[in-house]
């Protein structure tokens, strides 16, 4: 008999920037770093946008990368951007640049954290 998997598309990426040193996530909180616990989940639509910077990686390019070794990969989807997302995005618009800018401040507050996800 023979098996055969089907690979299903995700839904989402759950992101998360962690202290290698006790393994707990990093929070930031208004430009500070606060503590543990924060974790960023990216929809399937607007990790299209990494995938449009990286290819099929996609948000997955971030996965292992210290914080500060995410900046250029982080501000080169901002570059992707131009500062806005494509047309027909509506709310989701404002959605994905607040995202972007909150992982860029994390990896910038955070530089030896290290990202890892789902």
């Amino acid at each position: 008999m023979r098996v055969t998997a089907k690979i299903l598309k995700k839904a989402s990426y759950d992101l998360r920037l962690y202290c290698p040193c006790c393994g707990r996530t990093i929070l930031l909180e208004d430009g500070y770093l606060a503590g543990y616990d924060a974790e960023y989940t990216i929809t399937e639509s607007n990790a299209q946008i990494f995938n449009d910077v990286f290819g099929e990686n996609g948000v997955r390019e971030l996965y292992g990368m210290t914080g500060a070794a995410s900046i250029f990969s982080l501000e080169r989807v901002m570059d992707h951007l131009g500062g806005r997302p494509p047309d027909g995005w509506g709310p989701r618009a404002e959605n994905i640049l607040a995202a972007l800018t909150d992982l860029l401040d994390l990896a910038r507050n955070a530089p030896d954290g290290v990202w890892a996800g789902n």
